[in-house]
């Protein structure tokens, strides 16, 4: 019998418990019984190893990260997958990957690398926890191969690497020093280009949500930027609308924000910002474009804003990124 020990409030790393779930399904799966308390949206740290481990022990499978990669449903991704696949450059892909795994598994580093004909995602994990960290990094390269299979087809060469690489592992994994996945870009680039952009301006707010949602300790300017994200159409809500959302006047929501040392302007303006920063990676949005999914009066006050986050004008921060 497998149990989820209560979950302490103190730990500093928080995991998406959507991570730990695709190994309970699985293991349930093989036969293990599994008991859990209330839903959670995080687990930290020592819980998810701890469960991992004895998941482990349990099931005595060398290639359990393999298995587990391979059982997920991707759809179980929620905004990040559906976020991914609209993507229209390579460069925003790996972003968006990069981006997804540093907020909800935060164990992971990863580094991504590219040059003309191949791209690189290389995953570690700063600890001495080796056998665990095995199956956790197996579970993740099996995920995204899947992911970049289903965007650019079949056809596109994969190869994955493995420090614990032998007979019995899929065949386009081969040993090497780390763990990461090189593939090649042509297909790829030309999969992405015909991609559709429609409905991720929703999808980002929800995406951002999902990633609020991680963040400790819970408290009244959280909770506000939660709401913000929920009701974003894809227009952030005005202080009215949130306040009455609250069941607050307006002036009563200001102090209480106030109180913990921030505003409704201010958190506006952060999730404006954290918005735009996906959004202008997508180059299939005009700088109008965005501007008007920001709720800017025009494309100049946007610019205006832009310049005091990033220090430069957009069109000269895509050009950095390599979007046209």
């Amino acid at each position: 019998m497998l149990e989820r020990r209560e979950l302490s409030f103190y730990d500093n790393m928080r995991i998406l418990a959507l991570h730990l779930d695709n190994f309970t399904d699985y293991a349930r799966l093989k036969g293990m019984s599994y008991e859990t308390t209330e839903p959670r949206t995080t687990i930290d740290d020592e819980d998810f190893y701890a469960i991992i481990e004895k998941i482990a022990a349990y099931i005595k499978d060398e290639l359990l990260g393999i298995r587990v990669g391979d059982h997920r449903n991707l759809n179980t991704l929620g905004a990040i997958y559906r976020i991914s696949l609209k993507a229209v450059t390579v460069q925003e892909a790996l972003h968006f990957c990069q981006a997804y795994l540093q907020e909800t598994l935060p164990l992971i580093q990863v580094v991504n690398s590219m040059d003309e004909d191949t791209a690189t995602i290389r995953l570690s994990i700063d600890n001495d926890r080796d056998q665990s960290n095995r199956i956790i990094l197996e579970t993740i390269l099996m995920v995204v191969v899947r992911e970049i299979k289903i965007v650019s087809g079949e056809e596109t060469e994969v190869t994955v690497y493995s420090p614990y690489f032998k007979a019995g592992y899929p065949s386009d994994w081969i040993k090497g020093e780390s763990f990461m996945v090189k593939f090649q870009l042509p297909l790829l680039k030309a999969a992405l280009k015909d991609n559709s952009h429609w409905g991720l301006d929703i999808l980002i707010p929800e995406y951002l949500g999902l990633i609020e949602e991680l963040k400790t300790p819970e408290n009244f300017s959280s909770r506000i930027k939660k709401a913000m994200l929920r009701m974003a159409k894809p227009q952030l809500p005005g202080l009215e609308t949130v306040a009455y959302a609250f069941n607050q006047t307006s002036r009563t929501l200001q102090r209480r924000l106030e109180e913990e040392g921030t505003s409704f302007r201010q958190i506006a303006e952060e999730l404006k910002r954290r918005i735009c920063d996906l959004l202008i990676r997508h180059n299939r949005y005009s700088v109008a474009d965005v501007a008007y999914l920001l709720g800017y009066s025009d494309a100049a006050a946007f610019i205006h804003s832009f310049k005091k986050w990033y220090g430069k004008p957009p069109n000269k921060i895509r050009a950095t990124l390599g979007i046209n």
